[in-house]
């Protein structure tokens, strides 16, 4: 499930290439560029799929509470899991509250190798 292939993009969504052909991103790279998409966006960003994004916008001028950093988890839960992208059993999904205004997303994926893939993503709430 987790071994897709998919063209390699950069942060800034432009697709990499490499001799004039598209680069392939590794099943891990893909992993994490769908996680990034889906977590950094927000409905209807992406318009063929509208509802694959968290839409962490919604907790932005929230205090920084357990329960914004619950809403914020189960929003990025919903995201990866909405369309079957990701099973719910191999996430592990955790907000820590990193100052006044600032929440850390983590996110642990079992994708079947070795070790859990391991992503960060800080969020601003005001």
């Amino acid at each position: 499930m987790y071994n897709e292939r998919d063209i390699k993009f950069d942060r800034d969504g432009d697709m990499e290439l490499e001799d004039g052909d598209f680069k392939l991103a590794t099943p891990k790279e893909t992993v994490t560029q769908d996680t990034f998409n889906r977590v950094m966006t927000n409905n209807p960003d992406w318009y063929r799929y509208p509802d694959i994004a968290a839409n962490l916008e919604d907790v932005f001028g929230k205090d920084n509470t357990f329960d914004t950093g619950q809403e914020a988890i189960n929003k990025v839960e919903t995201a990866l899991t909405k369309d079957g992208r990701f099973n719910s059993g191999d996430l592990n999904i955790d907000a820590v509250p990193t100052g006044k205004d600032k929440l850390e997303i983590f996110i642990f994926i079992n994708t079947g190798e070795q070790e859990e893939l391991v992503m960060k993503y800080p969020i601003r709430l005001r």
